[in-house]
C-alpha cells in the first residue's frame, strides 16, 4: 500500500513538472494576445497596408465621366503637385516621415533589409518631375499643393492613416488569462509556471524585451510622424 502511495505521488510530482516545462517557455507568452511580439507584428502590417493604398484617379478621367478641363487648369495642378514635392512641402516631408516609419518598422523583422524593400516605399510615394527651384511660388499655389498631398493615395493621407494604424496595433491591451475569469480553475502549479514562463520572456536577449523596445520605437516614429504633418 505503501509502495503504490509513493508511486502516486512520484506520478503526480512528474506530470507537474513535464506541466511546468510545457508551459515555462518565453516565445509563445510574446505572442499572446496584447503581449509585444504580436503587436509588432500587426503594427507592421497595417503600416504596409496603408502606404499600399492606390493614388485615386481623378474622377474626370473614369469611364463615363466627361473630361473638359482646359489644358491650362491641368497644367496648373501639375505644377501644385510638384510643388509639393520641394524641399520643406507637404509631400516631401511626407514622404520623409513615411521613410522613417518604414524604417523603425523594418528595424523590427528580422530580415530587415528585405522588408523594407517589400515596402517598396518609392512606388508607394512617387515624386512628379520637380518644378525649377529659382521660380517663385504663390499662396495660392501653395495651397492647392498642399490640398494635393492630402488627396486619396497622396502622401499626407498615407502617412497620418500609417502611423494611426500603427499606434492602434500597439494600444492592444492583454487580456485577462482564461484562467483567472470567474468559474475557472487555477491550478498554483500552472500559476507558477506561468509566471517563471512571462519572468524569463522579461529576461535581457528573450523576445519580450525586445520587442517591447521595438514597439516603444514604432510607437516613437509614429507619434513623430504625425507631428510632422
Amino acid at each position: 500500500m505503501k509502495y503504490l502511495a509513493n508511486l502516486c505521488l512520484a506520478i503526480l510530482v512528474v506530470g507537474a513538472n513535464s506541466a511546468a516545462i510545457a508551459v515555462a517557455e518565453p516565445e509563445p507568452i510574446c505572442w499572446r494576445p496584447g503581449q509585444p511580439c504580436g503587436k509588432v507584428k500587426r503594427a507592421a502590417e497595417a503600416f504596409a497596408e496603408a502606404i499600399a493604398e492606390p493614388i485615386a484617379e481623378p474622377i474626370c478621367w473614369r469611364p463615363g465621366q466627361p473630361c473638359g478641363k482646359v489644358k491650362r487648369e491641368a497644367e496648373a495642378e501639375a505644377e501644385a503637385a510638384a510643388i509639393c514635392w520641394r524641399p520643406g512641402q507637404p509631400c516631401g516631408k511626407a514622404k520623409r516621415a513615411a521613410l522613417a516609419l518604414a524604417h523603425a518598422v523594418a528595424n523590427a523583422n528580422p530580415e530587415a533589409g528585405a522588408f523594407f524593400d517589400k515596402l517598396a516605399i518609392r512606388e508607394a510615394f512617387p515624386e512628379p518631375e520637380a518644378v525649377a527651384e529659382a521660380e517663385p511660388v504663390d499662396e495660392k499655389l501653395k495651397r492647392e499643393a498642399e490640398a494635393i498631398c492630402w488627396r486619396p493615395g497622396q502622401p499626407c493621407g498615407k502617412v497620418k492613416r500609417a502611423a494611426e494604424a500603427i499606434a492602434s496595433a500597439l494600444a492592444e491591451a492583454a487580456p485577462e488569462p482564461i484562467c483567472w475569469r470567474p468559474g475557472q480553475p487555477c491550478g498554483k502549479a500552472k500559476r507558477d509556471a506561468e509566471a517563471a514562463a512571462e519572468a524569463i520572456c522579461w529576461r535581457p536577449g528573450q523576445p519580450c524585451g525586445k520587442a517591447k523596445r521595438e514597439a516603444n520605437a514604432l510607437a516613437e516614429a509614429a507619434a513623430e510622424a504625425l507631428a510632422s504633418l
